[in-house]
């Protein structure tokens, strides 16, 4: 019986990409995008609801919850490019290579 997880499973392929590359800032950057990009329409039109209905106070702070949170992740990416080599080192990756091998005769493709 497989035990991995959806969720697993995609952790351990985003190691394994990460193993396989060079590991930086601008590729976290373009792996995250979409979620930074979402994130930020969702707030700014708040934000932009906000001012438009004569509260530039909510508004503003709205606009700094969004460069909190924009300096969250540029400190969690240096975080990570610093923590990498130890975590790369550690990691058994023929272990998450046989972890993400399909197992069941209902996960290996037709």
């Amino acid at each position: 019986m497989d035990t991995q997880t959806r969720l697993n499973k995609n952790i351990l392929r985003q190691f394994k990409i990460q193993h396989q590359a060079v590991m930086s800032m601008s590729r976290l950057y373009r792996i995250f995008w979409p979620y930074y990009l979402l994130q930020i329409a969702i707030l700014g039109s708040v934000a932009a609801i906000f001012c438009n209905a004569g509260s530039d106070a909510l508004a503003l702070g709205i606009v700094g919850i969004i460069a909190g949170m924009l300096l969250r992740y540029f400190y969690w990416f240096r975080r990570s490019l610093a923590t990498w080599p130890t975590l790369d080192a550690i990691v058994d990756w023929d272990r998450v290579d046989n972890l993400l091998e399909p197992t069941s005769q209902s996960e290996q493709p037709n």
